[in-house]
């Protein structure tokens, strides 16, 4: 009777390996495949975010007025994003071409373009090159000549 409920023992430890590898393997599938949507999400709400700061015409202390916005995209995204991949862009009104100030009316893009999603288990997409890109877009408001931003 001993030797039976060893067998048992050893053979639901076996099973209980199997199963739990079975399980890992899908947590990583559902893990890395919803990464990059989660990714994504964050970053246009942190370029909606930068754009709406963009149209106040404020500035951080000690900041210009696109290090100020870079810095309200970096603080409203839930990862971590570099400055290089923050691009920030003035429009004249009706399609008319770049600007080259945030005066009232134009239209700021707040873009962040080439934002890698990196695989955290790289057995299902080893050499997946995930890039997410966002971007968003306001009209400047108008604001006091004073308090204007370069």
């Amino acid at each position: 009777m001993k030797h039976a409920d060893k067998l048992r023992k050893g053979s639901a430890m076996v099973e209980f390996g199997m199963v739990f590898l079975a399980l890992l393997a899908t947590f990583g599938m559902i893990v890395d495949a919803t990464l990059p949507l989660f990714t994504k999400v964050s970053l246009a709400h942190a370029v909606r975010s930068g754009a709406s700061y963009a149209v106040t015409g404020q500035t951080e202390p000690g900041l210009d007025h696109d290090q100020s916005v870079k810095e309200a995209v970096k603080k409203n995204s839930l990862v971590a994003v570099d400055d290089s991949n923050i691009t920030i862009q003035y429009y004249l009104p009706n399609g008319r071409g770049a600007a080259e100030h945030n005066d009232a009316g134009n239209i700021v893009e707040v873009r962040i373009a080439g934002h890698s999603v990196p695989t955290i288990f790289p057995i299902f997409w080893p050499k997946a090159a995930r890039i997410v890109n966002a971007r968003g877009l306001d009209v400047v408001e108008p604001f006091e000549a004073e308090s204007r931003a370069p």
